[in-house]
């Protein structure tokens, strides 16, 4: 034979990359147009200068759709096909060619095409477009084999089913086409590969600024981390226990209890804080003021008042400890 089998499976990742390291049947169907942007930007994208922007669509999806179809079809009638083949040239190893199908015991390659609307141009009769016949001529050349069956599949039926020969000056054109191409992308891989002291202090300095990104970020976290922890040790700090009680609840707690708490934390004047800070405080917290004193809990003097309160959620929170 003069080709041999790749080992990767079409889509893949590695697949992508494979196609990059020579010349497929698609890469020669742009280079047989003539624009030489599409040379130019095929040579960039070989040599990794351009990313392949090409994406998936519903004419693409339709494709595949339909040439899974057709070799389910095939095989069933016929054992020595095999379907979705990586193949490469022997003798000029950047001829590569992703094959749809592959019977070598009669000598063929399949290539299905599966057209998403009535006006593609391979329903246009029986003759096959320039595209098609050199996408097959480009894969008879990799492979070596005399001819190439061409099926085109639509509403769900084979509409064209027909074999192409090989066209040895065809062929010959394409390969010389390859061959100056693939020069140009040798070429310009080595210049690419020679380094750079710009892009070099440029990579640098884009690994940097990402490392010191995600500093940023987990620095911001910690703070967060030890503020939190911060705020819980506060609210600990005389308890072993937090009780959170709502505003409306506050006032039934029994008036034995705030004597009680009052004299071991030995506070301070509770009516004189309160009396300055009765103009700032809630309704709510007003009404709870009222009742504390209607309670007589202002009987002692103490340092501080062991109760926080937030005025965004109306919550009164007291800490107190257990066995109190």
């Amino acid at each position: 034979m003069n080709f041999k089998t790749i080992n990767v499976q079409q889509g893949s990742k590695e697949w992508h990359e494979w196609r990059k390291s020579g010349l497929t049947a698609t890469d020669m169907v742009k280079l047989k147009s003539c624009n030489y942007a599409n040379q130019n930007r095929l040579i960039n994208i070989k040599i990794g200068i351009e990313e392949d922007s090409t994406y998936i669509n519903d004419a693409m999806i339709n494709g595949h759709i339909g040439e899974q179809k057709v070799m389910d079809i095939l095989q069933s009638k016929c054992f020595d096909i095999t379907r979705s083949q990586c193949v490469q040239n022997m003798r000029y190893d950047f001829a590569i060619a992703s094959l749809d199908g592959i019977n070598i015991a009669e000598d063929y390659v399949i290539e299905v095409k599966s057209p998403y609307s009535d006006s593609s141009q391979y329903l246009k009769g029986c003759q096959i477009g320039s595209d098609a016949y050199t996408q097959i001529q480009w894969q008879l050349f990799v492979t070596g084999f005399s001819k190439a069956r061409y099926i085109v599949w639509y509403k769900e039926q084979i509409y064209i089913d027909k074999y192409v020969l090989a066209d040895s000056q065809y062929q010959t054109e394409l390969l010389q086409l390859a061959q100056t191409i693939w020069n140009k992308i040798t070429c310009s891989t080595s210049l690419n590969k020679q380094p750079n002291l710009f892009d070099i202090k440029l990579n640098e300095l884009k690994s940097l600024e990402n490392t010191l990104n995600t500093l940023e970020s987990q620095r911001k976290a910690l703070r967060s981390d030890l503020e939190n922890l911060l705020i819980n040790q506060k609210i600990s700090k005389y308890s072993n226990e937090t009780a959170t009680v709502s505003l409306s609840k506050v006032q039934k707690v029994s008036s034995d209890i705030f004597p009680t708490i009052v004299r071991d934390c030995q506070l301070t004047n509770l009516y004189g804080d309160l009396t300055k800070k009765f103009s700032s405080i809630t309704i709510d917290e007003k009404s709870i003021h009222k009742e504390l004193l209607q309670h007589q809990i202002v009987k002692a003097k103490y340092d501080e008042l062991a109760s926080l309160y937030t005025t965004e959620t109306s919550m009164l929170k007291i800490t107190f400890s257990k066995g109190i």
